[in-house]
């Protein structure tokens, strides 16, 4: 009958432990257990591997060097065609440029994709979750301009339940379509949808690294890199890119997806088949039921220790051979066996007994274990608040060692908590994570982070705390907080912190008066063009210090750009003040500096904008400022009040400059003509064309307005070259019609500086087979004094061209008489303003004549402008003026009514009434007069 049962029992127990390592084969806690099994092999078997993988880490001393984050995308581009010239296989951008940056960047960071073959160059897209009532989730990929030259490929890791990162998807549904992970992109291959377990026995150090900016700044040779896969991404703690992960505890993402990949060039480790698995569980289990059917307690406990150091033994040499065989379901059927085998041996009470002993004590042994292993301090408190344990981490913190902190109440450390209630303050912050200040004595403190968890018993209850430190975090916090903030040349404040201290103060309802300060130094450029960058920076720096002397305590001054510098000056509105500010501040750079032995001498320019006059906000106040600034200098004063009557920014003026490009494009502008009347025979044999612009919105703008607004940007060529173009184009139509006048076109000063010039002036007259004698061009004195070298090989040049030059508006500039013998000059036209009041003032007929005699002296031609009498008509007539030019003679008139009247004049065949157009009205010709240069 024992035997029967003794039989009966080893057969059950086998039974039993067979099914209960069957069903703990698909039990999700003990495929945690195998995944921790499968790390720690990892962990005991790292190894580096040969590999073609490099990892460009955007790291802490990248942040440092190039000083801001995110970077302006130039440096992307940079480094993208730094690869490139490696000849680098892959590249993969682990980067989010969803978003535009300034224009200039992403069209240098488009063209640089653009170099790479398609396939070769890997950008990210991935899932995140939207805020909002409703969760789902958002596809964020890159800008088309960067995608289109590029793979896309999903960057997305999914942890396990556990917040562990232990394999990758090979691929994600995206819209209508699928994306291929990373790693699939990189290493090739399908993507099967199946999730593909990351190897983390391969070291990471089997992977080239250098840091970012190493490679911007060319420091790494090009041979590093040729026919590498290179993965570009965050590796600085502080951007947050960290994952948990098995063996290494957390890593990079950009790390991870390396491993990944490599797993995948590598083979990665493949589960052992269902059908194997069940064979061995089988004959496992029915192995051990028959060692354990005769034995002690005791000794069956050694053959289930055994058993499960086997099956470990069994786990560890799969996964060296690349297999992955799930061992707790053998170590299941051991314990399995033995539970079986031991019930239908001893007593149940004892075995309970037994097992309740050992688990406790397990537990016992695990739960010391974390707490005595982690980074942070664990402080366990009972209801009262006493201290009942810490650990070691603990003990460091507070600076106290364990028998010492028993005999202390939690407050002594965290008054905070003990002010509002000791334990029941405790127990309000259950669940949550809330930053206090750890008070040691003597003035000591540590800021720490504070999660606390709460543990009902029948005696009472405990509280858990766990505290983190932040003194490292803080630090950090405040270096990227000083750096966003500030200048890193000077240390000042820089453009950001002074735009938000102006709008802070602006807002403030308490704010009565401000003024802020725009500063430019003189002589700045000169410096740096002549001894270097170095001294520029020293004169910078030397500015600053001097400056923020005399600011200590009046405001706050930062640096704008290059030279510029800016003030918040916090005063009461009293003009006088601000005047001994700026006085304060100009005799505070009287003082040369000495670089190098070299004395240089500082200057500084100031315009200053009053709050609330000149403006509420912040971007308004420190524009105005520097358009005071730029007036000051314009007058080369020391200061300037912002005048709004002066502002020459406005918004009407951008409006017009943006469209009259689309003016010059679609042909819109038109040409008038003004006749010049040689004044001996009457006759006319030359115009001048000029410019009119009839706009939609606006009506006629005034030349006034107009060539001031154009001179100083890149469409006064486009401009000129049009205004020629047409001049040349009706010389043609007008000699068809039997009409052969010469066409006279003013030149800006600018483009007597412009060496191109003269070759677009031969290519317009050869166009439109002109002869060059029909064109003249009007230039201003001023334009002499711009480069006189320059000037005169231009002007020489277009002379040589067969294109005659004349002086417009003589008399008003600084003309040297070489000049007009120099660049061969064919005519002089005096300014309007000495023959407008030519009857009554004596010194404007002295002018007249003298400009005669010199005219004639040079052999060039003399011509009045404004003529608007008879009197003065006939003056200039006996005089011996060659020609006049004005509204007693004709307004400037369209193409049409210019050829009627000239033909009238001149007694050709034409219509008479054109010179009834050309006289019109006074009235008319007080409209007309406006427009007219």
């Amino acid at each position: 009958m024992k035997t029967l049962w003794t039989a009966s029992g080893w057969a059950a127990a086998a039974l039993l432990a067979f099914l209960a390592a069957f069903g703990a084969s698909s039990s999700d806690a003990l495929h945690r257990w195998d995944d921790l099994l499968v790390e720690k092999y990892s962990q005991w078997s790292q190894r580096e591997v040969p590999s073609d993988i490099v990892v460009i880490g955007i790291d802490s001393r990248s942040l440092a060097e190039l000083n801001s984050w995110p970077w302006p995308r130039r440096h992307h581009a940079r480094v993208l065609d730094f690869l490139r010239d490696a000849s680098a296989r892959h590249a993969f951008v682990d980067i989010d440029f969803s978003s535009s940056s300034n224009a200039q960047d992403d069209a240098l960071l488009a063209a640089a994709f653009a170099r790479w073959n398609r396939q070769q160059v890997i950008l990210p897209l991935f899932l995140q979750a939207t805020s909002g009532s409703e969760a789902r989730l958002s596809l964020t990929e890159p800008l088309p301009a960067f995608a289109k030259s590029a793979t896309l490929a999903s960057v997305n890791l999914v942890p396990d339940k556990d917040a562990i990162v232990r394999r990758a998807e090979s691929s994600w549904s995206i819209r209508n379509g699928t994306a291929p992970a990373v790693f699939v992109a990189l290493a090739g291959g399908s993507h099967t949808g199946e999730a593909m377990p990351i190897d983390f026995s391969i070291s990471p150090g089997s992977f080239g690294y250098y840091s970012y900016v190493d490679i911007l700044q060319g420091r790494v040779p090009l041979e590093e890199l040729r026919g590498k896969t290179v993965l570009i991404g965050a590796t600085a703690l502080e951007l947050g890119d960290m994952q948990p992960v098995p063996v290494h505890r957390s890593l990079p993402g950009v790390v991870i997806h390396a491993l990944a990949t490599q797993t995948a060039i590598s083979g990665p480790v493949k589960p052992v088949s269902t059908v194997v698995s069940l064979t061995l569980l089988v004959a496992w289990t029915a192995l051990l039921a028959w060692l354990m059917r005769h034995s002690r307690w005791s000794v069956n406990l050694a053959i289930t220790t055994g058993a499960t150091v086997a099956a470990l033994g069994i786990g560890l040499a799969a996964f060296a051979l690349r297999m992955r065989f799930d061992v707790m379901p053998l170590v299941v059927a051991a314990s399995g066996n033995f539970i079986g085998v031991t019930i239908a041996s001893l007593d149940a009470a004892r075995l309970r007994s037994a097992i309740l002993a050992r688990l406790a004590r397990r537990r016992q042994i695990l739960f010391d274990s974390v707490l005595e292993s982690s980074y942070d301090a664990i402080l366990c408190v009972d209801q009262s608040g006493a201290i009942v344990s810490a650990n070691i981490a603990a003990q460091s913190m507070l600076d106290s060692h364990v028998d010492q902190l028993r005999s202390r109440n939690i407050s002594a450390f965290l008054p905070d908590i003990g002010a509002i209630g000791g334990p029941g303050e405790l127990a309000a912050m259950n669940g949550r994570i809330l930053e206090r200040t750890i008070h040691l004595g003597d003035d000591r403190s540590i800021p720490v982070e504070i999660s606390t968890t709460v543990a009902e018993h029948d005696e009472g209850r405990h509280f858990t705390l766990i505290l983190r430190d932040l003194r490292e975090r803080k630090k950090q916090e405040a270096a990227l907080l000083h750096q966003a903030t500030h200048d890193s040349l000077t240390g000042l404040l820089n453009r950001l912190a002074l735009f938000e201290e102006v709008d802070r103060l602006a807002k403030n309802p308490d704010t009565r008066a401000m003024a802020v300060l725009s500063l430019n130094l003189s002589r700045f450029k000169a410096v740096n063009d002549t001894l270097g960058h170095a001294a520029g920076d020293a004169m910078l720096c030397y500015a600053a210090w001097r400056l923020s002397a005399v600011m200590e305590g009046h405001g706050a001054l930062a640096r704008m750009d290059g030279d510029g510098f800016a003030i918040l000056a916090r005063c009461d509105g009293n003009r006088e003040h601000l005047l001994q500010l700026v006085h304060s501040l100009g005799e505070s750079l009287r003082r040369p500096f000495d670089f190098e032995g070299i004395p240089i001498g500082v200057g500084l320019t100031v315009g200053i904008a009053c709050f609330p006059k000149d403006g509420t906000d912040a971007v308004t106040l420190i524009k105005n400022a520097g358009i005071a600034v730029q007036r000051a200098k314009t007058f080369s004063e020391d200061f300037s009040f912002y005048d709004p009557d002066a502002d020459q920014h406005s918004v009407r003026r951008l409006a017009l400059l943006g469209e009259l490009q689309a003016a010059i494009d679609s042909d819109s502008l038109e040409l008038h003509y003004q006749p010049k009347v040689a004044l001996r025979t009457g006759k006319v044999d030359n115009v001048e064309a000029l410019l009119r612009w009839s706009h939609p919105v606006h009506g006629s703008v005034s030349p006034a307005e107009m060539i001031p607004l154009i001179e100083p940007t890149e469409m006064l060529r486009p401009l000129t070259d049009w205004t020629i173009r047409r001049a040349l184009e009706q010389n043609c139509a007008w000699a068809k019609q039997g009409l052969h006048v010469g066409i006279a076109v003013n030149l800006s000063a600018r483009l007597l500086q412009d060496f191109a010039f003269p070759d677009r002036l031969a290519a317009l007259l050869a166009a439109h087979d002109v002869m060059p004698c029909m064109l003249e061009l009007e230039i201003t004195e001023s334009a002499m004094l711009m480069d006189v070298g320059r000037a005169l090989h231009v002007g020489r040049r277009i002379r040589e061209l067969g294109v005659s030059l004349s002086i417009d508006d003589y008399g008003t500039g600084f003309s040297s008489l070489s000049y007009l013998r120099d660049l061969s000059v064919s005519a002089l036209k005096l300014d309007r303003t000495f023959v407008d009041d030519l009857e009554n003032s004596p010194g404007n007929r002295f002018i007249v004549e003298s400009t005669l005699k010199l005219a004639h002296a040079l052999n060039l031609v003399a011509v009045a402008e404004g003529v608007s009498t008879q009197w003065q008509t006939d003056y200039l007539r006996n005089l011996g003026y060659d020609f006049g030019q004005g509204y007693f003679f004709s307004r400037p008139l369209d193409a049409a009514a210019c050829l009627q009247w000239i033909m009238a004049r001149n007694g050709q065949k034409g219509d008479v009434r054109a010179h009834e157009i050309a006289s019109g009205s006074e009235s008319a010709m007080r409209s007309g007069s406006a427009l007219t240069r």
